[in-house]
């Protein structure tokens, strides 16, 4: 039997107007932005921590940093900019992970506290 390697297959783009390229441009951005956009809506329950409370980040047994969690619900985790905290690591997704916090503590629910959610 024998294997055929296919053709190589050129294809090209003709416009007949500015109108398309427009169009294609603006369909290339949004998909850009639908891949870029965080995909997590905050629970119900989800609140504002009442005390202060922050993140220590810990280099070669040495403190480096601290991230306030002041005043928001949730601390996102990512390599993108838009992430509250960055991380550079190829292993890291663009989003990859939320800190929430729960406020409230109902019978049966959930306790007070943080937490970690994989994207």
């Amino acid at each position: 039997m024998e294997f055929k390697t296919p053709k190589s297959i050129k294809t090209t783009t003709t416009t007949t107007n500015n109108e398309s390229t427009e169009e294609e441009k603006q369909t290339n951005i949004q998909q850009i932005k639908n891949c870029l956009q965080l995909n997590y809506t905050d629970p119900d329950w989800s609140g504002i921590p009442a005390n202060s409370y922050k993140l220590t980040v810990i280099k070669d047994g040495r403190e480096i940093n601290s991230i306030d969690l002041d005043g928001r619900s949730k601390t996102v985790f990512g390599r993108l900019d838009t992430c509250d905290v960055q991380l550079e690591h190829p292993t890291v997704s663009r989003h990859h992970a939320v800190l929430q916090y729960k406020p409230r503590e109902e019978e049966g629910d959930l306790e007070e506290g943080f937490y970690l959610y994989d994207l």
